[in-house]
């Protein structure tokens, strides 16, 4: 059903922003943490996420009811650690562990939703990197999942969500 489609995918897609906004605080300096906080944009990117979040409370149930609230609980604590002190990247991708485990549940559990074929690597893509690819013997033709992880680290040492 195409309104569940666009109800998980925007889950997804509210959960990324948030990410992103989560790790510019994270690594801010102490002194900036509030003023971003409080900006528009982290406030309007927070409050997205917790839309999504809602719908999916009012409407589905099962895994993706279950594995949203994972997304949710791992973001929460990420933004309290992201609060409480300047986070370089390696430390702040190894944080990021959890919520990634979290967000491979998810996709997993909105695909079988939807009806959707599971997809060959359900690793959390958060965590790829081009080399643990090719310890695992990977190849090095970079999968989606792998690029979205390289922009992250391009743009801000990685993802998060809420």
């Amino acid at each position: 059903d195409t309104a569940k489609a666009v109800r998980l995918s925007e889950f997804s897609a509210a959960g990324w922003a948030a990410t992103l906004a989560i790790s510019e605080l994270a690594r801010a300096a102490p002194a900036d943490k509030a003023a971003i906080e409080e900006s528009d944009r982290f406030r309007a990117l927070t409050d997205r996420f917790n839309s999504a979040l809602a719908q999916i409370q009012l409407l589905d149930d099962g895994e993706v009811y279950a594995a949203a609230h994972r997304v949710d609980a791992s973001l929460v604590a990420l933004t309290r650690q992201a609060r409480s002190a300047q986070a370089d990247r390696d430390g702040w991708r190894a944080s990021r562990a959890e919520l990634s485990a979290h967000v491979a549940q998810y996709q997993r559990a909105a695909r079988r939703a939807l009806r959707s074929p599971d997809l060959p690597d359900t690793k959390p893509w958060l965590t790829h990197t081009k080399q643990s690819q090719h310890d695992h013997g990977g190849s090095d033709a970079p999968d989606p999942g792998q690029l979205i992880a390289q922009k992250l680290h391009q743009d801000d040492g990685g993802g998060t969500y809420h």
